[in-house]
């Protein structure tokens, strides 16, 4: 996976990131990589995990994003700011166990961080959601083979999807302009998985997590659930770069924009990607306690990924070997290429 080449009109920018996690952290790295200056501010901060995964070794700003007069601060402090990219949020289980809680950092943060930026003149700003809006596939989306990323939120099975949805909602009914707030581009995410805090992040994240070090380390491990179970998956420097690259681009890109990979895959074949990374690897699957059918859910459209973005997503063996890497395990030999043995 590479970014497109940035335009060649586009000048280095100055961008802050709400939101020092995962998601934040990368994104955090792509910037930099890119020569943007970067401003990073989160309620809680890691700043050992941001040096580590970010590459940031400037400070961090601690501040809640529902803290008015707090984001107000920290954006006048910045003087000239070109772009804000919030990635602060709550995980599915967590929005589930507290509803009150995610939808005052969905909404009411959102809200504070738009005004803010509308007040400071910042003309762009990039907003985290998730493949969680889209609800059951509609007949569109099953006619096309995939979740078609223009759709609007329809009926969320989940509270996590009902407030992501009740989130986008506010921010498409907001007027955007020089004089009323930033132009906001809507980025869905799809599983996202990769280097995190240990035991953080969604349910994608915390299951690739378990399997990748089970294998590094050559233990066995039993998950519940079928070989059959299909989600797309998306590897977290691949959000990174999509989301540094809506912020800085020179010309906003049309939203909302699914961050995905555009195809499913099963747990056979993760078991068997990381197959392909480590030595010997010992996944086993057992039926789910609670019986259900398996998940068979659709990939997510990616046409603005590609096309807008020009962001091209790895693939799930790569993405392995690299998280692999990144947390510091050694990796079998790629094999070689049908190119390479012709």
């Amino acid at each position: 996976m590479t970014a497109a080449a940035p335009d060649a009109t586009t000048a280095p920018r100055r961008v802050i990131v709400f939101g020092g996690g995962q998601i934040g952290t990368f994104t955090l790295r792509s910037l930099l990589a890119a020569g943007h200056e970067v401003v990073v501010a989160d309620r809680a901060p890691d700043a050992a995990f941001l040096r580590r995964y970010g590459r940031h070794a400037g400070p961090v700003h601690s501040l809640d994003i529902c803290d008015a007069p707090a984001v107000a601060g920290l954006m006048a402090s910045c003087g000239r700011v070109d772009a804000v990219i919030l990635t602060a949020g709550m995980t599915g289980a967590l929005a589930a166990a507290d509803p009150a809680g995610a939808r005052r950092v969905a909404l009411d943060g959102t809200g504070t961080v738009l005004d803010a930026a509308g007040a400071a003149g910042i003309p762009r700003a990039v907003l985290v959601s998730s493949l969680a809006v889209y609800g059951a596939p509609a007949e569109a989306d099953r006619a096309a083979g995939s979740l078609i990323e223009s759709r609007a939120p329809i009926d969320p099975p989940t509270v996590y999807g009902r407030i992501l949805a009740d989130m986008e909602r506010m921010v498409t009914s907001r007027r955007h302009g020089p004089e009323s707030g930033p132009d906001c581009v809507l980025m869905r995410i799809a599983g996202v998985y990769g280097p995190n805090r240990f035991g953080h992040g969604s349910h994608s994240s915390i299951l690739l997590e378990r399997m990748l070090y089970c294998a590094a380390q050559g233990f066995s491990l039993t998950l519940e659930g079928y070989a059959e179970d299909r989600d797309d998956l998306v590897y977290v420097k691949d959000v990174g770069a999509a989301l540094a690259r809506a912020a800085t681009c020179a010309d906003r890109p049309d939203g909302p924009i699914n961050v995905a990979t555009g195809r499913v895959a099963s747990m056979a074949e993760l078991i068997d990607a990381l197959g392909a990374v480590f030595a010997t690897v010992d996944v086993r699957l057992k039926p789910p306690a609670r019986p259900r059918p398996p998940l068979q859910r659709l990939p997510l459209d990616i046409g603005r990924l590609t096309g807008s973005l020009g962001i091209a997503p790895r693939t799930i063996e790569d993405s392995l070997r690299d998280y692999a890497r990144e947390a510091g395990f050694d990796v079998a030999a790629e094999a070689p290429s049908a190119e390479a043995t012709a």
